[in-house]
């Protein structure tokens, strides 16, 4: 989540940033998909608890001043990611929403390509 979508032509190293966490989020998205298909609560909670880490560190890489994208997008950013952290929180035991959850990262997988 380190380089502008709206941006000229991203560097190199931005283009790798984003494959990077574009294929880590849908390894994620994958997995969660997955376990909420199999309705297994262990697949469903671990699969949630990688997805909620996952959106920790981008919150955490969004909060950063070393990271180049517009305030605005950050600002964006970080209210998903926090939102999509409070609802595996809030509700990891109970009646987590996959496809909310799911759509979300699916969104920012689809904004991470190098279209």
């Amino acid at each position: 989540m380190n380089s502008p979508a709206t941006a000229a032509a991203p560097s190199p190293n931005q283009r790798e940033s984003r494959a990077v966490e574009r294929e880590i989020l849908t390894r994620v998205t994958n997995a969660l998909e997955a376990a909420a298909k199999t309705a297994s609560p262990d697949a469903l909670a671990k699969a949630a608890s990688d997805n909620q880490l996952l959106w920790s560190v981008f919150v955490r890489d969004l909060q950063s001043g070393q990271n180049h994208l517009p305030p605005e997008l950050r600002k964006q950013l970080i209210e998903i990611g926090q939102t999509v952290i409070r609802e595996i929180s809030e509700n990891i035991n109970r009646s987590l929403d996959t496809d909310f959850l799911i759509s979300i990262n699916r969104a920012i997988i689809e904004g991470l390509s190098d279209n």
